[in-house]
């Protein structure tokens, strides 16, 4: 597990406000306009909150404005492993992309989205595996994106593994008894 690591408070909210990562993929998009009102109508924000995340992003050099009318996405390119995050914090951020989702299903047509849903029963030492198959695909998926050159739109991923049933205590303690036994 990683240590945990400290954030400075831009860090901690470039992480935990889903628009600052927004804003970066925008620049990269055929017909971005450098302008905060622009920036502000396309992710439904208002221009103050994006003035402040532009402000944030320039400070950590995640931004940088070329030319008046060219923007860069600096940022690292490295994702935070949420591990440094207090549980809490971790939980709100994932709480905000859903919920952000949600208002998303409703907002843009059918046509532009992509959904999956699977209910799965799987044994909870397969996790690690299956985190690990996740990023293997995030990191195919990225590949495949960046090698495109002409992006039109900003999208959101999202992922997530959550268990829909509590821990089968009486399963677990069975198994521990005969592994005791043996």
């Amino acid at each position: 597990m990683p240590s945990r690591k400290e954030l400075s408070l831009d860090e901690f909210q470039v992480i935990s406000e889903w628009y600052h990562s927004a804003i970066l993929e925008l620049t990269k998009i055929r017909g971005f306009r450098t302008d905060t009102r622009w920036i502000a109508k396309q992710l439904d924000l208002s221009p103050e909150h994006v003035n402040i995340a532009i402000q944030r992003l320039l400070r950590l050099g995640f931004l940088e404005m070329k030319r008046r009318e060219e923007w860069l996405d600096r940022s690292p390119g490295v994702v935070v492993p949420m591990e440094v995050l207090p549980e809490p914090a971790q939980k709100n951020i994932y709480k905000q992309a859903h919920e952000l989702s949600h208002l998303l299903i409703e907002k843009s047509p059918m046509g532009a989205q992509l959904h999956g849903h699977a209910v799965l029963a799987l044994g909870r030492e397969q996790l690690p595996e299956i985190l690990d198959l996740y990023e293997r695909f995030q990191e195919k998926l990225s590949k495949l994106i960046e090698a495109h050159p002409q992006k039109d739109a900003v999208y959101q991923l999202i992922f997530s593994l959550c268990p829909l049933t509590r821990p089968n205590e009486e399963a677990n303690k069975k198994e521990n008894k005969e592994k005791h036994l043996e």
